[in-house]
């Protein structure tokens, strides 16, 4: 099994506990003032060394939201409402109380006009709102799962981490992203932050299997390294940080973090501890990450790649190059106002998939007007449903509405929602820090007769 990460493996196998990790404590703040917050941080991104010291004032990546809910507290609670989920494990599921209302009621709505329907629910915000990054998604553990988790990490570059290969058969619901894969899917977890009730903020990761590089393969990625690194104007980050040996002793190493905001392209080397780091070579490395950047997302590295430098007995020194699996990243869903939501498709089969083959024009139409006519009801701002031009040639091609309808004033042209539609409501102060069995009968209950 050639890519297995052999330092890394050392580390979660063989490696004894280590010592306490001092997290940093969370700071709990409303949703709408995250997201607020990261929109003024994305304004700077033609000057990454102002946005880097306004994340640090604002101490962003330490902020977490308190005034979201779980749609799975909505399902459970109403659980005839026509929604599915898309999978088990993104977890990505957290909903204002305005969005969770408007949902109630549409579903309530879709039920009665187009029986049997399904949606399928999407990316809505994550735990602890906050940005969305690309191909990590965020758990809050507690009790013996958290436990478990600290007594397995180690250091890595300065974030306490594990790493474990996994059967790509543990993410079947997300058929058929793993259907070719013979694994291990490797799952990252980062620990991130403590919350003031001791929870662990954990960011998950999936790479694939890798592979080792050759010989060639490592000098090209030290020659590209090495020029990327002689810019001294692109280096954003030198500092030291805590890392784990095979032996399990921590020792303080180096790191610099490279960004080329033209290029849009960002590199961090850790180098092993004691060396000097004035030469860069494959025996000077412990890791080196590459990615690209997307300013207006800070933080969110796009299509990762890892490469793990380890001693390799006479043979020299064994690179393994990973790659981190595909998973969305958004702009605007930070503070629950925003989801994604299925169309209705025919025999409600292929939910999320794009082109908009298995549309059904009529019962999609009736599903957005229904949500617009549910934000209508309840006075909360539809503030739009963003759908690809394909969708809505397709449901003007069925005539499923005149153009007097309501709904289309909704409506907005949006590229890339040909899978799914974008739902964006605005804030309403009666419906401010409910539960979940507050909102329901805030909405005149989906069990009984709609009030009208």
């Amino acid at each position: 099994m050639s890519g297995l990460l052999p330092a890394l493996i050392s580390l979660v196998l063989s490696a004894p506990p280590a010592a306490p990790f001092d997290l940093p404590k969370l700071v709990d703040r409303g949703g709408a003032t995250i997201q607020s917050q990261w929109e003024e941080v994305k304004e700077l991104a033609d000057d990454p060394t102002a946005q880097a010291v306004r994340l640090g004032e604002l101490q962003l990546e330490r902020a977490r939201c308190t005034d979201a809910l779980s749609v799975l507290d909505l399902l459970r609670a109403a659980p005839e409402l026509p929604y599915a989920m898309r999978d088990t494990w993104r977890g990505r599921v957290v909903a204002r109380p305005e969005l969770l209302a408007v949902m109630a009621l549409a579903g309530r709505l879709l039920s009665e006009r187009a029986p049997g329907a399904v949606v399928t629910i999407g990316d809505i915000a994550q735990p602890g709102c906050g940005q969305i990054k690309f191909g990590t998604t965020v758990t809050f553990v507690d009790g013996e799962d958290k436990k478990a988790l600290l007594a397995r990490a180690r250091w890595v570059g300065g974030a306490a981490t594990t790493f474990d290969p996994e059967p790509p058969e543990l993410f079947v619901d997300e058929w058929p992203r793993f259907a070719d894969d013979l694994g291990p899917v490797w799952v990252e977890h980062r620990l991130t932050g403590l919350t003031v009730e001791g929870a662990v903020r954990v960011e998950i990761r999936r790479f694939d299997e890798g592979h080792r590089l050759g010989q060639g393969s490592i000098e090209r990625l030290m020659d590209r390294t090495r020029k990327r690194l002689a810019d001294r104007r692109a280096i954003v980050l030198r500092d030291v940080v805590k890392h784990t040996l095979d032996d399990g002793r921590v020792v303080k190493v180096r790191r610099g973090r490279w960004r080329d905001k033209v290029g849009k392209r960002f590199v961090e080397v850790i180098f092993r501890d004691g060396v000097r780091t004035d030469t860069l070579s494959a025996q000077t490395l412990l890791l080196v990450r590459e990615a690209r950047i997307d300013p207006k997302k800070p933080t969110s590295l796009i299509d990762e790649e890892r490469y793990v430098f380890s001693d390799d007995g006479e043979a020299g020194v064994r690179v393994d190059r990973h790659v981190g699996h595909y998973e969305a990243h958004h702009v605007s869903h930070l503070a629950g106002f925003d989801a994604d939501l299925s169309y209705i498709t025919v025999d409600n089969a292929h939910p999320f998939e794009g082109g908009g083959w298995h549309l059904n024009p009529k019962q999609s139409f009736t599903w957005l007007s229904a949500l617009d006519e549910a934000a209508r009801r309840l006075a909360i701002p539809m503030k739009a449903l963003f759908v690809d031009r394909r969708i809505v040639r397709a449901m003007k091609a069925a005539h499923v509405a005149p153009p007097s309808h309501p709904a289309w004033r909704a409506i907005h042209l949006a590229p890339g929602h040909d899978s799914h539609v974008h739902v964006r409501v605005g804030s309403a102060a009666r419906f401010a820090v409910k539960s979940a069995a507050e909102v329901l009968e805030l909405v005149g209950g989906v069990k009984g007769s709609l009030k009208k």
